[in-house]
């Protein structure tokens, strides 16, 4: 037994015996109960005896006997509950962002736990509350988790929106010839671009990108730019009969290396020929075509207001317009040329 056990028994036992009950008494059942408060010389021993409506439980006294063995009982069952409490191994603490926490061990002279809950600590620089926090879940990036792309939180990154590459209204898109590379336009505004490879236009078959409308006898266009793919890279305005690789046909075209060429075929799989142009011409150039009940004729312009015929240019050819637009070729079957339009018309 423990000094403290051993001179809590000696009050206990040295408490003098309460005089006999002539009635039903109530006696205060807790750790502050009179006896043991008069026994340490807190309280006079009249205070052991409470009225009936005071305390935490209620037994009847039956005399002095009755009270002392129940005072013994009851220091009895707080020594061996707090050695019981005193022994229990620490209890473990769920796991919580933070550093880890174990409960701590109760003293000997601990008779009960507290139910109350002891608030986490306010960390650093933010202001204590009151109130019940929102739960919060952090999950630091293992070795093998990926990281967030900082470019991307939370919302979409816009993409640059291309141009349509759908054939404009109103008009047909096709290779001519079958060219190892298929060819593509596309159309923002008033710039169009078209893409087309192909061997060349010349000698009875052709092969190119052409872009079209149907019945129409003038064609206009500004050829703003061309990729060199070769001297006789072409890119213009052309009128022609159909579709088939050796048509005849009449076109205006601007050549990275031969000036302002005008061209044409007078009949089907006849080899083409040349009807005058311009030396030294290049992009940007107003060009325009024109068919005339079967004779044709091909313009320049500086501005796109006054036309001049090109010198040399006007021919009769056995064929009317049936289909008039733009034509470009890279002169390389293996190569892609690129041109660039703009005031488009075909009527």
């Amino acid at each position: 037994m423990s000094p403290e056990e051993q001179r809590l028994f000696e009050l206990v036992h040295s408490t003098p015996m309460p005089p006999p009950a002539s009635r039903w008494k109530r006696a205060l059942i807790s750790p502050n109960d009179p006896s043991i408060r008069y026994a340490l010389g807190q309280r006079p021993i009249r205070e052991r005896w409470l009225p009936r409506r005071g305390g935490w439980g209620v037994v009847p006294a039956f005399g002095g006997i009755a009270t002392y063995a129940l005072t013994a009982t009851l220091v009895a069952a707080a020594i061996v509950s707090g050695a019981v409490i005193a022994h229990r191994p620490p209890v473990a603490v769920p796991a919580h962002p933070g550093p880890s926490v174990t409960a701590t061990r109760p003293s000997a002279t601990t008779a009960y736990v507290s139910s109350t809950s002891i608030p986490a600590p306010t960390p650093p620089g933010r202001p204590a509350s009151t109130s019940p926090a929102p739960a919060e879940t952090a999950t630091a990036p293992g070795p093998t988790s990926p990281r967030p792309n900082p470019a991307s939180p939370g919302t979409p990154t816009a993409s640059p929106t291309s141009p349509p590459t759908t054939c404009p209204a109103g008009w047909t898109c096709a290779d001519i010839g079958a060219p190892a590379l298929a060819g593509s336009q596309s159309v923002s505004g008033n710039s169009w671009t078209v893409n087309g490879s192909g061997a060349d236009i010349t000698l009875s078959s052709d092969q190119f990108r052409y872009l079209w409308r149907p019945g129409a006898t003038t064609v206009t266009a500004r050829v703003v730019s061309q990729t060199n793919t070769d001297a006789w890279a072409k890119a213009g305005v052309m009128i022609r009969q159909d579709t088939s690789p050796g048509s005849p046909f009449y076109a205006a075209y601007v050549t990275p290396g031969h000036g302002i060429a005008v061209q044409y075929r007078p009949t089907p799989g006849a080899h083409q020929g040349d009807q005058g142009g311009i030396s030294g011409g290049a992009t940007p150039a107003f060009l325009r075509v024109v068919d005339a009940a079967g004779t044709f004729s091909a313009y320049t312009s500086a501005d796109g207001v006054t036309w001049q015929a090109i010198p040399g240019s006007t021919r009769s050819l056995g064929f009317t317009a049936t289909l008039g637009g733009l034509a470009v070729c890279s002169h390389d079957a293996d190569v892609m040329g690129t041109a660039v339009f703009d005031h488009v018309g075909a009527a």
